[in-house]
């Protein structure tokens, strides 16, 4: 069992590090061109997670206060 470990194991290595061979032209235009979008749209979403957070958080205040002063 633990001969099939270190075998696993070493495949996945030598298979890891055959992921990491250098990309031509075209594919790295590709993966920086994705690389760009993801980092848009995540900007673009803290935004938006920010926007709503701040509402939730003003209508629960404003909820709380406003029930306490008609009280």
């Amino acid at each position: 069992m633990k001969i099939k470990a270190i075998i696993l194991s070493l495949a996945m290595v030598l298979l890891a590090s055959s992921a990491f061979a250098a990309l031509s032209v075209d594919q790295q235009a590709a993966v920086d061109a994705t690389t760009l979008l993801v980092t848009d749209l995540t900007a673009m979403a803290w935004t938006f997670i920010l926007s709503v957070m701040g509402a939730l958080v003003g209508m629960k205040l404003f909820k709380k206060f406003f029930g306490k002063s008609t009280s």
